[in-house]
């Protein structure tokens, strides 16, 4: 089943990717739906999504730096969760050395985890 929004965002879209791009987008929406009704399309609408909040009071260089920061905690955040908290675990999957991963946490307020 799928909610009378998700419809409408589906039917607001002009499909350039045509019935593929369609079946590409109910399939993700499917694994992700957590009932059996769709209600979230939008964030697969590669024209839908909505422009990043950005400051721009500030230079590039400074909104980049946020931006990188932003992701680089809620990655290792993600990415702790996903190995229960075992710091090695993440690293490896992470792609990490142990030692630049560790000091990663101790930056972005993370390291009380297991080693």
């Amino acid at each position: 089943m799928i909610s009378s929004a998700a419809m409408q965002a589906l039917s607001r879209y002009t499909w350039p990717g045509n019935v593929r791009e369609l079946e590409n987008v109910i399939e993700r929406a499917v694994i992700v739906a957590k009932t059996d009704t769709i209600t979230d399309v939008g964030r697969f609408l590669t024209g839908e999504t909505e422009r990043p909040h950005v400051d721009l009071s500030v230079s590039f260089r400074d909104a980049r730096e946020r931006a990188l920061e932003q992701f680089e905690r809620a990655y290792l955040q993600g990415v702790l969760d996903a190995h229960g908290g075992e710091v090695a675990a993440a690293a490896r999957h992470a792609g990490m050395d142990l030692e630049s991963f560790t000091e990663k946490l101790t930056r972005y307020g993370l390291a009380n985890h297991e080693r």
